[in-house]
């Protein structure tokens, strides 16, 4: 149900099987969320399969960013107003916190000692 109402909503008609993804620092794979989804994935390149899942909290993962020093994945999950931070490596959980409504992008400064989130509102159809 909630992926056919984030095709008809946010994804505007459209599925949104990735919204960020990034290469871990070695190379040997792609971490992307997958607001369709729900979720976060690390792929293997070599392999095409999946190295580990971390479903997001509510129901759509958002932008993601990586950490400067590569360890870290951050990634806004928008329904629950919630930030999770993971390991790259292992999609263990080492971080989370709640934001505004709507989080959206993450950046992180300072040579990743700060996470900053901006948090969008209510804006879930064309007329928000």
């Amino acid at each position: 149900i909630y992926f056919l109402g984030i095709r008809n909503g946010p994804g505007e008609g459209h599925d949104q099987f990735v919204d960020d993804m990034y290469s871990t620092p070695d190379g040997s794979a792609m971490v992307a969320s997958r607001p369709s989804f729900a979720d976060v994935v690390s792929i293997d390149l070599a392999t095409g399969r999946i190295n580990w899942r971390f479903p997001v909290s509510g129901y759509r993962s958002d932008h993601m960013a990586v950490s400067p020093d590569g360890t870290r994945v951050a990634v806004s999950a928008s329904t629950s107003n919630t930030v999770h931070v993971l390991d790259i490596r292992t999609g263990k959980q080492v971080g989370t916190f709640k934001t505004g409504d709507k989080p959206h992008e993450n950046v992180f400064t300072d040579g990743g000692k700060y996470l900053w989130n901006m948090s969008i509102g209510e804006v879930n159809t064309a007329l928000d």
